[in-house]
């Protein structure tokens, strides 16, 4: 089964892309970070694999965090 990834960044956009909330942003700060430790192993240049290795790793532990943060106010919640 093929993922439709057009239609994940169409979700996201949705949901988190809020200038109001900040929730879900991504800044310069971040794609310049994620740049830096993607060069090619030459030096020379960005690896664009790795760039979008590096970048997919990042949103899935940011994202991680976040979940586990919110479970355990969740939890606090319930006491």
């Amino acid at each position: 089964m093929k993922r439709d990834l057009t239609k994940a960044v169409a979700e996201y956009d949705r949901k988190f892309n809020n200038p109001q909330t900040g929730k879900g942003a991504f800044y310069l700060d971040d794609m310049e970070q994620i740049r830096n430790m993607s060069k090619s192993k030459t030096g020379q240049g960005t690896s664009l694999y790795s760039a979008i290795g590096n970048a997919l790793k990042v949103g899935f532990i940011v994202g991680y965090r976040t979940a586990q943060r919110d479970a355990r106010k969740a939890r606090k919640g319930d006491r």
